[in-house]
């Protein structure tokens, strides 16, 4: 049941082959179903259809999603870095604690609305956006 994560745990190889699985199986599965809602709502794609289309999509643009991908991750790891060492400046544990979650709100609603241009990215030809 839900708990603490110590050190231990972390350590364990089981712990650490289940973490890796996941991360292997999380990679094709977003592909799977990063543009899948859009198609299905804007263009009224078939809900299979679209999980086609999403993957061939996020396979024929592989360096772009890369790319987003790795600078998303730096955003977030760069917000947090810059977070904790004005917290250690600051020498109060509660400014972490209380800036680490609004912060990390705003980084995804930011990161979520970026993902409407890579999907008008890869499904409209016009070159003319409203």
């Amino acid at each position: 049941v839900g708990g603490a994560l110590d050190t231990e745990t972390l350590m364990k190889p089981e712990f650490q082959n289940a973490m890796w699985l996941s991360l292997l199986l999380y990679i094709p599965l977003s592909a799977v179903f990063w543009h899948a809602p859009a198609l299905v709502h804007w263009h009224g794609v078939p809900a299979i259809k679209s999980l086609f289309f999403s993957t061939v999509a996020c396979l024929q643009n592989w360096r772009a999603f890369l790319m987003f991908g790795v600078l998303w991750t730096f955003i977030f790891l760069g917000t947090t870095l810059v977070i904790l060492l004005l917290s250690g400046l600051l020498g109060d544990g509660d400014f972490a604690a209380s800036a680490l979650l609004p912060a990390m709100l705003m980084l995804a609603a930011m990161f979520f609305a970026s993902t409407y241009y890579s999907f008008r990215d890869c499904f409209t030809s016009d070159t003319h956006y409203a």
